[in-house]
């Protein structure tokens, strides 16, 4: 009988999260992930799947993340390009309210933006 260890299971845990957040992206922002293509896509999921882990956000959290990511451009929690962002990303609730702030600060930005 073949045994998989817990760190095969975590691989292959990651990759199908990975799997799955490329799927959910393309179904989200089907136009936004045409013009990437599937391998900028994958990249920028795998960057911003440890960028949010880094910022204490958990696997309930990553496909907010990389939608923002997507909406935003790269790197949109950057402190420079995106101050209105930083009171979500830098705040001591859980992980849920925090994205939850965070989506509330992006709807804010983009009706300020006159794109909501």
């Amino acid at each position: 009988m073949l045994r998989i260890r817990d760190e095969q299971v975590r691989v292959l845990a990651g990759v199908a999260l990975q799997s799955w957040l490329v799927v959910q992206a393309k179904k989200l922002l089907p136009g936004v992930c045409a013009l990437r293509g599937d391998a900028e896509i994958g990249r920028t999921i795998a960057d911003c799947t440890e960028r949010a882990r880094g910022r204490g956000f958990g696997d309930d959290e990553l496909l907010s993340f990389v939608t923002l990511e997507l909406l935003f451009g790269p790197r949109f929690d950057d402190e420079a390009r995106n101050p209105w962002a930083q009171p979500a990303l830098s705040g001591s609730g859980s992980a849920a309210d925090r994205m939850q702030e965070l989506r509330e600060a992006a709807v804010f930005h983009l009706a300020e933006r006159g794109e909501a």
